[in-house]
């Protein structure tokens, strides 16, 4: 199956004279690969208002990342060495233009953590692996410019019971600290 990432732009414009806005869409496509592109897409706006995505490649396995700079959609694969990846990604964008990642990697049950700095990335493990560690993670940057993530896990009782757990993990001071918000909720 082929994929496509398409990036809408939504344009408020003014219309002279009129008190209301108009809203002008446009579609342009990301990454126009045969890959079976775009699932778990996320989307971060810098400062300057350039776009930047974090989406799965199905056809590979791998997480990939683009922006757009000078009317140009770049593509880089993360990490080549973590895949199988998931749906599950996260993305912001620090005060300088450099992108962070999360997403969750599916071949070791982990929570990565990636960050571009001088133009290459950064990978770091948030949370340990565990069954189901780092699903629905979402990324925010504190205003001194550390990475946050929300995440859920999942784990089996002796029952064979499936919980969940939400999860926040941030780090302060260049080490990465975790706790559960809400332990142990019971899914279908």
């Amino acid at each position: 199956m082929r994929g496509t990432i398409l990036f809408v732009l939504c344009l408020g414009i003014q219309i002279a004279g009129d008190a209301t806005a108009a809203t002008i869409f446009t579609r342009e496509t990301a990454d126009g690969s045969s890959n079976d592109v775009g699932q778990g897409v996320r989307l971060a706006i810098d400062a300057d208002g350039t776009p930047s995505l974090v989406y799965l490649d199905y056809s590979t396995g791998y997480t990939n990342y683009a922006t757009k700079r000078g009317g140009v959609w770049t593509i880089e694969l993360i990490d080549s060495g973590s895949a199988f990846s998931t749906i599950y990604n996260g993305i912001a964008v620090d005060a300088k233009g450099e992108p962070h990642v999360s997403h969750m990697v599916s071949n070791g049950d982990f929570l990565q953590y990636a960050r571009k700095s001088s133009g290459s990335w950064q990978l770091e493990v948030i949370a340990d692996p565990l069954w189901g560690v780092g699903f629905s993670n979402s990324l925010a940057l504190f205003p001194d410019g550390s990475p946050c993530v929300s995440y859920g896990t999942n784990w089996r009782d002796f029952e064979g019971e499936t919980h969940t757990n939400l999860a926040f993990a941030w780090k302060p001071q260049g080490i990465w600290e975790s706790e559960i918000v809400i332990a142990g909720m019971m899914t279908p």
